[in-house]
């Protein structure tokens, strides 16, 4: 609803992408993270500790994602 508004996807240094990144890998679905992806977020401004997450957690598909935006 926010970014429909017009807040910018990627605001907070990637607040919204590295938060999805946690329910992500809590759910097993990726729905969330390939919209925001497909709409701007900015796979650069994931922090170490959500890109640790998806080494760790994260499925197959998922370490592909944020390889490969």
């Amino acid at each position: 609803y926010s970014i429909s508004k017009g807040v910018d996807i990627n605001v907070k240094n990637g607040m919204i992408l590295n938060t999805s990144i946690m329910t992500a890998t809590n759910t097993n679905n990726l729905d969330m993270i390939k919209w925001i992806l497909n709409n701007g977020g900015d796979i650069k401004l994931l922090t170490k500790n959500s890109i640790d997450l998806v080494k760790k957690y994260g499925t197959d598909e998922l370490k592909e994602l944020i390889q490969n935006p």
